[in-house]
Parts: C-alpha cells; sequence; structure tokens
C-alpha cells in the first residue's frame, strides 16, 4: 500500500473493524498506519466483501467487492507539478478524489 499523504509505500498490518451485513454482503473498515516517521497517519478503507479468520488470530479478507478510500479524502496520484494553473490543477485533484485514484 501507498500512503496517500507522505506516498511512501509500506506493507500494511490492517486493523479490520467489523460494521455488519447487508444484501450485499460484509462491511469492514480497514484501518492502517503510514510507518513514515514524519507521517504516522492512520488510513482508513472501506471495504466490502468476505472476512474469514486466519490462522494468526485476524481477519483476512477474502474477496473484495470494493474498497474505497475513505481518509484522508485524497488522490494516490503525485501532486500536481507547479507550473500548471491552478484553475486546471484543482480540477485535476478534485476529478482524481471522486475517481479514487
Amino acid at each position: 500500500m501507498k500512503c496517500p499523504r507522505c506516498l511512501v509505500s509500506f506493507h500494511d498490518e490492517v486493523k479490520v473493524i467489523p460494521l455488519g451485513n447487508d444484501v450485499n454482503g460484509g462491511w469492514y473498515i480497514n484501518k492502517s498506519t503510514s510507518p513514515n516517521p514524519k507521517c504516522k497517519r492512520d488510513i482508513y478503507v472501506m471495504a466490502n466483501g468476505g472476512y474469514v479468520w486466519n490462522n494468526h488470530g485476524g481477519f483476512q479478507l477474502e474477496k473484495p467487492k470494493s474498497l474505497t478510500l475513505i481518509y484522508p479524502k485524497r488522490s494516490y496520484r503525485l501532486p500536481v507539478p507547479k507550473e500548471v494553473p491552478t484553475h486546471i490543477a484543482s480540477d485535476f485533484t478534485e476529478a482524481c478524489i471522486c475517481d479514487g485514484g
């Protein structure tokens, strides 16, 4: 995974928070924390799909139907270069957030 704030890649240790089930299956919040000492912020992803207990006493996602970044609401894309006009850069950034990334 890549931290959406500091863009450092890391193998995340996810804490799974079950929310409940509906006709679309199980709903969960996956919580990770950036290991970057300058960041150390939490990342939350909404997951829909099937989880099972693994041999290590935790949840493991079997087949995700969807994964949606919910916090921070940012894009995984690199920032727009400073040379790009502000009105174009803000439209691009907004589109990336709406698209999920």
